[in-house]
């Protein structure tokens, strides 16, 4: 099924609608009209497709809007081999949905169970995994055995990058109105 999508209130195009795909998926000819912009410093994530693994750009969408239905502050990637977008899981994930294929309709419901297209496990495994991971530098910081100057910077690094990531990740959760229960 193929619905129009508006992007960062900039541009509506058509998407497939996928819901087995992760993210909202939006090819490159697209991402400059949307104000998109995908820097040296973009990050990227594999994803597993049906054609095997692809890297994309990892960006946050302003908004994606079908219909009634507006989505603020969506996780999503951009494609250059894709020519037709997907609107996937951090979309419909907002939602209870009803598809009927043979009236080509979509019904959304509001899912109060999901903010920023994840669920509460899936915000506490996020939060869980980085504070886990900040943790476990600590204590080897913390640790008598290292001796390595050099060794000591690199990990304090590290330890310095987790960390922003967690401030990356509150600043998501604070636009996704994540409460405080589910980053514990």
């Amino acid at each position: 099924m193929i619905v129009y999508v508006r992007i960062n209130d900039a541009i509506t195009a058509p998407f497939i609608v996928d819901t087995g795909a992760s993210d909202v998926l939006v090819p490159a000819h697209l991402a400059d009209a949307a104000g998109i912009q995908i820097g040296r410093d973009t990050p990227h994530r594999t994803y597993q497709t049906a054609n095997g693994l692809i890297d994309t750009p990892v960006v946050t969408l302003a908004s994606v809007q079908v219909g009634d239905a507006r989505i603020e502050n969506v996780p999503g990637s951009v494609s250059a081999a894709m020519t037709i977008g997907l609107l996937g899981g951090t979309f419909f994930n907002n939602f209870t949905f009803q598809i009927d294929p043979a009236a080509n309709v979509i019904t959304l419901f509001p899912n109060a169970h999901v903010r920023g297209g994840a669920n509460q496990a899936e915000w506490r495994g996020r939060y869980r995994e980085l504070q886990g991971l900040i943790a476990t530098l600590d204590e080897h910081l913390e640790g008598a055995e290292l001796t390595d100057p050099g060794r000591v910077r690199v990990l304090e690094r590290r330890r310095e990058d987790l960390a922003a990531a967690l401030e990356e990740l509150d600043a998501e959760a604070n636009g996704a109105g994540v409460p405080q229960a589910w980053r514990d």
